[in-house]
């Protein structure tokens, strides 16, 4: 979305530039990335764990834009 692009798509009106977090361990915060690829859970000893395998992909960071009347997200990684 460009910054002068700021209407939402499907009711017009204002968009607002936000960004989605993940969590990360404790109280960390990260901004989501888009991963290339399907997921795959990384295996340790034959059992899979709830790790995501992210080594050697294609991550690029994710922005947002929200609208402020009817909530509509729309996602970009660019």
């Amino acid at each position: 979305m460009s910054a002068s692009t700021n209407k939402c798509p499907k009711c017009n009106g204002r968009m607002t530039r936000g960004f989605i977090a993940e969590r990360g361990s404790n109280i960390s915060r990260f901004v989501a990335e888009w991963i290339e690829g399907e997921p795959e859970l990384v295996r340790y000893q034959g059992t899979s764990g709830s790790n995501l395998e992210i080594e050697g992909r294609r991550k690029i960071p994710i922005s947002s834009y929200r609208c402020d009347d009817c909530g509509f997200l729309e996602v970009f990684a660019l």
